[in-house]
């Protein structure tokens, strides 16, 4: 049963977002004369049903026509779906439906503020609108927004969740009726973000990965705001706010090491020359191990200290070498690969004095 604040909340919302006084659709049969068949699917961004209420506008200022309202039912309160077949008169509409993630969506209609909705009788058609022919069905198709990751995924760069400009506009409209303040209950959705399926136990409507997410997946786990719930709650008994919505998962690159060999100009046969190897990721030093190998020698493994590690080459003969150095991947670095080709020349032969 409802409560008398429910009753009042769903009575202003009915009162307002409907726009004027309703008339009933009737189910589809034998078409009537100068009537057509309209065919509506709610469906999301990503192809899923959504279930809503629909509501046509006539051109001209027509009255308002609620799809899925029961005969003899109460034309406030209509049965929310996300499909609805039914005969009305022939002519052309634009279309509103209350449900799923953006709260309120338009079709064919010159504006779809919830304010400029509520505080009018009648609302201008636009681009979009639609033609319902005589003795014809016109299929439908509202697409509604969800909400979505924004931001390059990366080490250091912050993730945002964008929900639908609308859910936030229906929230100063539900404050305007009920007084979300007074109640206590928020217009801003919940916001969980998840690492590989799981929960990370961050909140918040941004998230800036650190090096512990490297190569993971991250996503967000959304909530509808509970003042949203509560009014759109009122349109129908069923209600039509959504449940929780979890994002797309973005996974979180590596750093890509840059590698730097510095040898001496001149290496000659037989000297052990010093190599130094360099790792950095922009500006900042990089620690983990390196493997230098120059040839068919022996590989060597040092550490890195602030991004610098040492090596000796072996004692070579004349000829051209490749210098190889490898960083494997590892927390938040991906692997790397650094060659450069040296020349070592022979020592000169010396003169005899006669």
């Amino acid at each position: 049963m409802r409560t008398p604040l429910a009753r009042l909340v769903g009575l202003a919302v009915a009162s307002s977002l409907v726009l004027a006084p309703l008339a009933v659709a009737g189910p589809a049969s034998a078409i009537g004369p100068g009537n057509g068949i309209i065919s509506v699917k709610l469906v999301d961004d990503l192809g899923q049903p959504v279930t809503g209420t629909v509501q046509l506008i006539p051109s001209g200022g027509g009255v308002p026509l609620m799809l899925g309202v029961p005969a003899g039912a109460d034309p406030a309160v209509p049965v929310p779906a996300a499909s609805f077949l039914e005969e009305i008169d022939a002519g052309v509409y634009g279309a509103v439906a209350v449900g799923g993630w953006a709260g309120v969506t338009c079709v064919g209609l010159s504006t779809c503020s919830p304010t400029a909705l509520m505080s009018a009788w009648s609302v201008p058609l636009g681009a979009g609108s639609f033609a319902v022919n005589q003795g014809a069905t016109t299929p439908l198709t509202i697409t509604i927004a969800t909400p979505k990751l924004t931001g390059a995924p990366g080490i250091g760069k912050p993730l945002t969740v964008s929900v639908p400009s609308s859910l936030k506009e229906v929230g100063v409209a539900a404050e305007g009726l009920v007084g979300g303040s007074i109640l206590g209950l928020s217009t801003d959705p919940v916001i969980a973000w998840n690492r590989n399926g799981s929960p990370s136990g961050m909140t918040g409507s941004t998230y800036t990965p650190t090096s512990a997410d490297a190569g993971a997946t991250i996503s967000a786990m959304v909530t509808f705001p509970a003042l949203q719930t509560l009014m759109l709650g009122q349109l129908a008994e069923a209600g039509v706010a959504p449940p929780p919505f979890t994002t797309a998962a973005v996974r979180i690159n590596r750093l890509a090491p840059r590698i730097k060999i510095a040898l001496p100009r001149k290496i000659q046969q037989g000297k052990r020359a010093t190599a130094y190897v360099i790792v950095t990721t922009g500006s900042a030093l990089v620690r983990g191990v390196v493997t230098f190998a120059v040839g068919k020698a022996r590989p060597q493994r040092a550490g890195l200290r602030s991004g610098l590690a040492t090596f000796k080459l072996p004692k070579l003969k004349p000829g051209r070498y490749k210098v190889t150095a490898a960083f494997a991947a590892g927390g938040a670095y991906s692997a790397a690969k650094s060659t450069k080709t040296i020349v070592v020349k022979g020592q000169k032969a010396r003169k005899n004095r006669s």
